[in-house]
């Protein structure tokens, strides 16, 4: 168990992910706003401080609602903002969302039967998974303020890449689910 110092520094390091991701939500409304490229890069280079900052916190465990809330929000928040200006980004938030809502559903569940779960093995790879999907997303918004297209920086257009960080954060979202279900199933 974790002493109260260390779970309130886990707990300002996703207060500060979140306000990185906040930012640079705004930063996009502005830049889709004004057509202006500055917000546009200061926007990706939130979203990517934001993921850093995920990353740092990987092994960790979020029980407490308050902190999986924050989690859940951390992770979306950058899809959101990029769908902004791409539509298709979207999706991948509503799954960040969706598997946080199950995740958590399953933890309840078990916690409330008196069986708490670990956490799932796929969860620290779903977490580094969806730390990519959304710096991809970001990359989308560097290109375009540096007068890049993302088509010739990766090879994919941006809704392409949108689809493919959704299967990419839907299939380690399936897998981790699937671990946890199990988990709550079979008590292992």
């Amino acid at each position: 168990m974790d002493n109260p110092e260390n779970h309130r520094g886990h707990v300002a390091l996703l207060a500060a992910r979140l306000a990185f991701s906040a930012a640079g939500v705004a930063l996009v409304c502005i830049a889709a706003l004004t057509q202006a490229a500055f917000p546009a890069l200061g926007a990706a280079l939130a979203f990517w401080a934001g993921e850093a900052l995920g990353l740092v916190q990987l092994g960790r465990r979020f029980e407490d609602p308050v902190a999986r809330t924050l989690q859940c929000a951390c992770e979306a928040m950058c899809a959101l903002g990029v769908s902004v200006i791409l539509p298709q980004a979207m999706l991948v938030a509503l799954i960040q969302v969706v598997h946080a809502l199950v995740a958590s559903g399953i933890g309840t569940v078990s916690g409330a039967q008196g069986k708490p779960l670990p956490q799932p093995r796929g969860e620290p790879v779903r977490r580094v998974l969806a730390a990519f999907a959304n710096a991809c997303l970001a990359l989308t918004l560097f290109a375009a303020s540096q007068g890049y297209d993302v088509q010739t920086m990766v090879g994919l257009s941006g809704t392409d890449l949108a689809l493919l960080c959704a299967a990419v954060v839907a299939l380690a979202g399936i897998r981790s689910i699937t671990e946890s279900g199990l988990a709550a199933r079979w008590g292992k």
